[in-house]
């Protein structure tokens, strides 16, 4: 029988110690699923809520942008070169969250 050579492994990446650092916000949703575990709460079921509130937001979020923007460029009312500041705010008066998030809509 032939001795087969060891294969060295080779370093996973994203998996060191610098990657295992949390940010301040991972660290909070970690300790409120560990206070919500034991409540009555799924957690599968909050997390797909989430996503799909999320996604429900992205995907009709784009597609107001989409018109205002084709509109905008139709009656020549911008040159397609612009940016434009964006906000969304975030409510959920139940839980008392109030977030405003800052972005920017550039077209070229």
């Amino acid at each position: 029988m032939m001795a087969v050579a060891a294969r060295e492994r080779k370093p996973r990446r994203g998996r060191g110690t610098a990657a295992r650092a949390r940010a301040p916000c991972d660290n909070a949703l970690r300790q409120t699923f560990v206070l919500l575990r034991g409540n009555a709460m799924n957690e599968e079921i909050f997390n797909l809520s989430i996503r799909k509130f999320l996604k429900m937001v992205g995907v009709n979020s784009q597609r107001e942008i989409e018109k205002a923007v084709g509109h905008a460029l139709g009656s020549h009312e911008i040159a397609g070169t612009e940016s434009f500041p964006a906000q969304v705010t975030l409510d959920i008066p139940g839980l008392r969250v109030h977030v405003k998030f800052d972005g920017e809509i550039k077209l070229q």
